[in-house]
């Protein structure tokens, strides 16, 4: 074959300024390739998701993407620069009254069988949903709420929101949605939705799976929906406000509605009539919602005494369109319980396709005992200095999540403080080799920081079993994997006890405590880890002298007058490690 030599053109040779733009170009796309390695950041090796990266806008929206609005807000759009690689969209929603802003991706065709991840970057100082829509071969589609995702935070600006499905056999195709329901400003980057081998991460089945019991209640599939509600249901308010309700169809079902205007006090519902419960069981709950304000799920669980105890299982951010959520309850005792979707101010709420369900786990209710682990994160001087000698005089072990890169550094303990911790007794943890959001790296720099992590705590402890919290709490469905690679447990940030029906060794529900925590959240979390025979995780930071206006911090006295009611309880203090070889063989 004749080779052919390429000539440069003259006028470049002739003009080096024509030269100098060209130069600038490919020094700032170097650069940001530089940062892309330096920082090992997780991107698409094939993004499925068109116009991921937001590299082409029109009309200041992403082409491809839409941006919608519902309800009283004001919004703006505008492009930023790329986090990673191409640009970012920014949304400023100023002011906020009702209903949503959306922001919807192309819809993507998917394959039955196969398993997916979508990730995206982002920037906000308020929280936000993701739903993903699923389109099915029959024609129908389902919204359905994926996650909350918290606010991020000067030391760590950018978090990663992420989901992974399993495509069912009648799933064809899928549309990621942000949903913002309140005045903030976010911005976004980096979107991608790849297929993935289904052991590299923890998928949920889309379509989710029909309930294999009984649905404990009727909520009147579109057949049996007209002229009246169904005798179990019936409309309820209380309070100052003008409510106004409705049970009408549509090609999806029955739908309860409730509207409230002139709203001062109060609330408004659709109520079923209530169900007999056990104690400590679980019961699934799953329903479809559409609303312009707030909504809460409520249990209210009564005894055969007539005393009552109520539950908010979960908020509801206003929606555009109906979408599916799922949550859990578990019963204080035996008794009957009810779930309403309760309206608390001027706002209209629409529900239906209600299940209830017994998915009690196998076995014995709760575990045999319940237990509490005091645990500190980060490695802080000061919890060593102004926290370890508190614990010693009451005679408690507590669990130390650690970065080994902070360790030796100012404000962050010693080796030797580290070693003598170990020497009274306390469990040494792992809290990441360094302190990053473990979601945001790709795969090659998530198992270094896992690893070295373990082998630093196995080095100093001589332990092969170790446990671990990741730092900001942040693990997603790629993450997840990779922590039961190495580690015998997993810290999450959701508030809560661990109980026999929801234990989940990967995913354990903790208390966080800080500058504004009370007495009495502490004293109701210890009295449900007796009622339930459950454990508690206390998680402490930073335990400083004085107050300090760190959220995340406590004073010395407070900690002392926190662990002094733990101990009143009388409830047995553990460390992580020894609450899993004791609860694990329970299971």
């Amino acid at each position: 074959m004749k080779r052919v030599r390429l000539r440069r053109p003259k006028k470049l040779h002739k003009h080096p300024f024509v030269v100098i733009p060209i130069l600038i170009c490919l020094l700032v796309i170097g650069w940001q390739d530089y940062l892309y390695h330096q920082h090992h950041y997780s991107v698409a090796a094939d993004n499925l998701l068109v116009n991921g990266n937001f590299m082409q806008f029109d009309d200041g929206v992403p082409t491809g993407w839409q941006l919608s609005s519902s309800g009283s807000n004001n919004y703006a759009a505008s492009q930023q620069p790329g986090h990673i690689r191409g640009k970012s969209l920014q949304i400023t929603i100023g002011t906020y009254e009702s209903g949503a802003v959306e922001l919807r991706s192309p819809v993507v065709n998917v394959a039955p069988g196969k398993t997916y991840l979508f990730k995206g970057y982002y920037d906000t100082n308020s929280p936000f949903d993701v739903l993903l829509r699923a389109y099915y071969a029959d024609g129908t589609s389902q919204l359905q709420h994926m996650q909350t995702y918290p606010v991020t935070n000067a030391s760590q600006p950018w978090f990663t929101a992420s989901t992974a499905f399993r495509a069912g056999p009648s799933l064809r195709a899928v549309q990621i949605v942000y949903s913002f329901s309140l005045s903030t400003t976010i911005v976004l980057s980096g979107n991608y939705l790849q297929e993935e081998p289904p052991a590299a991460v923890a998928a949920i089945p889309l379509p989710a799976p029909a309930p294999t019991v009984a649905n404990l209640v009727a909520s009147a599939p579109a057949t049996q929906c007209a002229p009246k509600p169904p005798a179990n249901w019936t409309p309820y308010h209380i309070g100052t406000n003008q409510p106004d309700f409705s049970y009408t169809c549509d090609s999806g079902g029955a739908i309860f509605h409730t509207q409230i205007s002139n709203y001062h006090s109060g609330e408004a519902k659709w109520q079923h009539t209530p169900v007999a419960v056990r104690a400590a069981r679980r019961y699934c709950i799953g329903l479809d919602y559409r609303s312009d304000a707030p909504v809460n799920l409520v249990a209210e669980y009564a005894a055969a005494d007539g005393s009552r105890e109520f539950a908010t299982l979960a908020t509801f951010n206003p929606s555009n369109e109906f979408t599916h959520i799922n949550t859990t309850a578990e019963p204080p005792y035996n008794g009957t319980l009810f779930v309403s979707a309760i309206l608390r101010s001027d706002g209209n709420v629409d529900t239906r396709n209600y299940t209830f369900t017994d998915c009690t786990q196998p076995g014995p209710a709760t575990f045999k005992r319940p237990l509490v682990s005091v645990t500190f994160d980060d490695g802080w001087l000061s919890t060593y200095q102004n926290g370890a000698d508190l614990l010693a005089r009451r005679r408690m072990k507590a669990t130390y999540y650690l970065n080994p890169t902070s360790i030796d550094t100012p404000d962050f303990m010693t080796t030797a403080d580290v070693q003598k911790l170990k020497t009274q007794g306390n469990e040494l943890a792992s809290h990441g080799y360094q302190h990053i959001d473990m979601t945001g790296v790709d795969g090659k720099e998530l198992d270094r920081q896992l690893s070295a992590s373990k082998a630093y705590i196995e080095q100093l402890t001589g332990q092969t079993s170790v446990d671990f919290a990741p730092p900001y709490g942040t693990v997603d469905a790629q993450v997840l994997p990779a922590i039961r690679q190495y580690y015998a447990s997993g810290r999450s940030t959701d508030d809560g006890i661990n109980t026999r029906q929801n234990f989940n060794r990967y995913d354990l529900k903790v208390l966080f405590v800080g500058a504004n925590t009370t007495p009495q959240q502490l004293q109701e979390a210890l009295d449900d880890a007796r009622q339930y025979n459950a454990w508690l995780i206390v998680v402490y930071h930073r335990v400083d002298k004085a107050a300090n206006k760190a959220q995340s911090s406590v004073t010395a006295a407070q900690l002392a007058m926190q662990l002094d009611a733990i101990q009143k309880s009388r409830l047995p203090v553990v460390t992580v490690a020894q609450a899993m070889a004791e609860l694990v063989p329970q299971l």
